[in-house]
């Protein structure tokens, strides 16, 4: 049962991210060219916080899917007792022969 909400808050705030993210990328296109009053125009201020925002939450979306790369490697080599090789495989390694 408590897992079930923890999903559906989850769920509810990706919704509401990509929401804003939406919102602020169609706003952004509506207003590129709008008539600039000059010093201290509101539009513009607005344009640099959705500017501001999509910045910041392409760097969520990064950090978020490294952070979930790294829970499967653990939890791959840890509960599932697989192993990760990061060598690097060579043709000598392999023992292929070349013929010319």
């Amino acid at each position: 049962m408590q897992s079930k909400k923890l999903d559906s808050r989850r769920a509810f705030l990706a919704v509401i991210l990509l929401a804003f993210t939406i919102f602020s990328v169609l706003y952004q296109s509506h207003e590129m060219y709008h008539d600039c009053s000059g010093d201290g125009c509101q539009i513009c201020y607005v344009l640099q916080v959705c500017e501001q925002n999509i910045k910041l939450l392409s760097l969520a979306f990064a950090f978020a899917v490294v952070f979930s790369a790294f829970v499967h490697i653990k939890i791959s080599t840890v509960f599932l007792g697989r192993k990760i090789n990061f060598v690097k495989s060579t043709l000598i390694s392999q023992k292929i022969r070349l013929n010319d």
